[in-house]
């Protein structure tokens, strides 16, 4: 279990308790050190900028890969990462990590 900051509505944010995810394969599970308040996480919390609720905001981001999927090389486990935010990653917006 881990804790996350969900926008449960414009303008307000609860402290949800939400389940580690199963990874794929390809994928890896990062532990969020820091997370950086952009324009977009603004928009979106206000309501000026709709999108589908509940919602952890923070896509601009930098941790740690703790865990890894099958597929993928074993040496990442432990390396620090950043999310590229200009670089489309394919997924919808806001996935949980």
């Amino acid at each position: 279990m881990y804790k996350a900051g969900v926008l449960v509505s414009p303008e307000e944010i609860k402290i949800e308790k939400r389940q580690e995810p199963i990874l794929d394969d390809n994928e890896v599970l990062v532990k969020v050190k820091f997370a950086g308040i952009c324009g977009t996480d603004l928009a979106i919390f206000s309501g000026n900028y709709r999108v589908p609720l509940p919602l952890v905001l923070g896509h601009e981001f930098s941790g740690e890969i703790i865990e890894v999927g099958n597929k993928v090389e074993k040496g990442l486990k432990g390396k620090r990462v950043v999310r590229a935010n200009s670089i489309s990653c394919k997924i919808r917006y806001g996935r949980q990590l």
